[in-house]
This record gives C-alpha cells, structure tokens and sequence, in this order.
C-alpha cells in the first residue's frame, strides 16, 4: 500500500513538472507568435507603402499625360499639388493607423483616391470648358 502511494506521489510529481514545463512552452510560444504578428504588421505597412508609391507614380503619369493640351497645361501645377498632398495624406493613413483594421484603413484610402479623382476630374473639365483662345 505505501508502496502504491509513493508511485502515485512520483507520477502526480512528474504531471506537475510536466505541466510547468508545457506552461513555459506555452509562454515561450505566445512571446514568438506576437514577435511575428508585430513584424508581419511593419513589413505589411512597407508593402503597402511601397504599393502606395508605385500607384502614385502611375497616376503622376496619367496627370502630365491629361494635361499635356492647350487647354489643361495651366492647371498641371494645381494638380500636382493636390496629388502630392494625396500621397502625404495616405501614407499618414497607412503609417497612423498600422494598428488599424485592414479594411477600414483600405476604405479610408479608397475615399481618399475617389476625392483626388473626383477633384482632379473636374479641375480638368472645367479648364477645358472655360478655356478660350487668344
């Protein structure tokens, strides 16, 4: 009988040592995964960064490209000002709120472009409207 008792003893002894060192696992695991949560946020927001860039070049290109008539050169200046603010803007958006929820910070930008394509419209409609020879 205390033999049966000092084998329950060491096997509950050994649960328990088993079970702090699955604690510390646990532990060491958690720290782990919020290292690689926090790092796949930055390399998130540089990707979206980086994306942010390459969209701008392109629009900066379809810009000059609008405004290359007689009756928008003179409003390229206004437009790219406004561009620039737009990207000054949206990389605020991404920088500020990389703690944000992705689809939230994704609606924030989506309204942001429709109002620089909204505005940019019509700056160039009205240019070319009012414009008068001579």
């Amino acid at each position: 009988m205390a033999r049966q008792e000092e084998e329950i003893r060491s096997n509950f002894q050994s649960i328990l040592e088993n079970q702090q060192e699955f604690t510390a696992m646990q532990a060491n695991i958690s720290a782990a995964l919020e290292n690689v949560l926090h790092m796949a946020i930055l390399v998130d927001s540089q990707s979206r960064l980086i994306r942010t860039f390459f969209f701008y070049c392109c629009v900066a290109f379809l810009l000059y490209m609008s405004t290359t008539a007689e009756q928008t050169l003179r409003i390229r200046g206004h437009l790219c000002l406004g561009l620039c603010a737009s990207v000054m803007l949206e990389s605020g958006v991404i920088k500020l709120g990389a703690d944000d929820d992705y689809s939230t910070q994704l609606s924030m930008v989506l309204l942001l472009r429709s109002v620089l394509f909204a505005a940019a419209t019509v700056h160039i409609l009205h240019s070319i409207v009012t414009y008068k020879r001579g």
